[in-house]
């Protein structure tokens, strides 16, 4: 099997949520710091995430990204 390594942008309200799910499957990765980012539109309205850098196999990421889906169609209702 050949490891290899995805990166997700995480919304700061989203980390645990994502970091749970990780853990759960027992997939190694690496987190960068918190960044900002403003709207150029409006500067008032800014967005804090992370970079996730995921090392996996392709079917330990279908495996994920199966997870993701589920947990963002409970979030949308």
């Amino acid at each position: 099997m050949f490891t290899k390594s995805y990166k997700f942008m995480v919304d700061s309200h989203s980390i645990i949520d994502f970091v749970r799910v990780l853990g759960r499957l027992g997939l190694k990765f690496d987190v960068s710091d918190e960044r900002c980012v403003t709207d150029k539109n409006d500067p008032d309205k800014k967005s804090r995430h992370r970079m996730f850098v995921v090392h996996a196999t392709g079917k330990e990421i279908q495996e994920l990204m199966n997870i993701i889906d589920v947990i963002s169609t409970f979030q949308r209702n």
